[in-house]
């Protein structure tokens, strides 16, 4: 249901507006969400495009609050595992590809 209220949103082209003028105090809980869910192939592509809007509108500037700092930040390690482990199982598809031949 999540998923398909988010699409809903930006296939609405309602990003910008949904992220808009918040504080760090409401945008916590929804870059929150976002870490908890980025490894969940059902919603990655979702909150990447999210992710893409908020970094947009507010930049750097979300760094200059600790407590969303250390989300965006574990957000970043999530991605960058999510990246190691997409490598590896290509290679790995790679090496029986040659064995099965």
């Amino acid at each position: 249901m999540i998923k398909t209220i988010l699409t809903e949103i930006k296939h609405r082209a309602a990003f910008p507006e949904t992220f808009h003028n918040r504080s760090p105090e409401t945008l916590l809980p929804i870059l929150q969400w976002m870490q908890k869910m980025v490894d969940d192939p059902r919603y990655t592509p979702i909150i990447i495009d999210m992710m893409y809007e908020i970094l947009d509108i507010y930049g750097a500037d979300l760094l200059e609050d600790r407590d969303v700092a250390y989300v965006i930040e574990g957000i970043t390690r999530k991605v960058g595992k999510e990246i190691q482990q997409a490598d590896t199982s290509q290679t790995l598809i790679g090496l029986l590809e040659m064995i099965a031949q």
